[in-house]
């Protein structure tokens, strides 16, 4: 299976997922949920969210951080359907690959494809990009959940891809030279 193949597929088997990330070296690793708490624990956040859950069988990489957001009933356009909630994380440039040929060359397109290339588990589903409309649609869940909030993902989207403020200018005041060739 190929890296592009993994990306592709949502719920990796948990023997992939624990080659993938080095899970099986541990002793006493407990289940795939158990690993992931300790995990994330080292993170900005101190483990996993009392309103969210995690498959046994999905695996997050040591040191991964990830986003977890809460969409209240009454913000979304489907809000018979209860509290939604999703998790990100940054996408590797192999899956930002995949996300800009799904945008089909549509450079507006390609924000949308990219956030939802980063969206790891829907209301506690791991993500399905297949376009079917089955637990953990990527699709079905960025219609439900309406402008508002497709907006705030793509803003946590492009936050978690792009320099803060302070780096920019750290960025452009020492790491950045502009020069003219001299003429012969």
């Amino acid at each position: 299976m190929t890296t592009e193949e993994k990306i592709e597929v949502s719920d990796i088997s948990t023997a992939e997922a624990d080659a993938e990330f080095g899970v099986g070296e541990y002793e006493d690793e407990g289940t795939a949920g158990d690993r992931i708490k300790s995990r994330l624990a080292d993170g900005a956040v101190d483990g996993i969210p009392d309103w969210a859950s995690v498959p046994p069988n999905f695996a997050i990489a040591p040191g991964r951080r990830c986003g977890w957001m809460l969409f209240r009933a009454d913000w979304t356009d489907a809000p018979d359907k209860g509290d939604r909630w999703c998790m990100m994380w940054p996408l590797s440039e192999s899956e930002e690959k995949l996300a800009y040929k799904r945008s089909g060359g549509d450079s507006v397109r390609a924000i949308t494809e990219l956030t939802k290339a980063s969206i790891r588990l829907v209301d506690g589903v791991a993500a399905n990009r297949t376009g079917s409309i089955g637990p953990g649609s990527v699709g079905v869940f960025w219609a439900e959940i309406g402008t508002k909030l497709r907006q705030m993902l793509q803003n946590y989207y492009l936050k978690t891809h792009s320099l803060s403020p302070e780096e920019q200018q750290d960025f452009f005041a020492n790491c950045f030279v502009v020069t003219m060739a001299k003429g012969g």
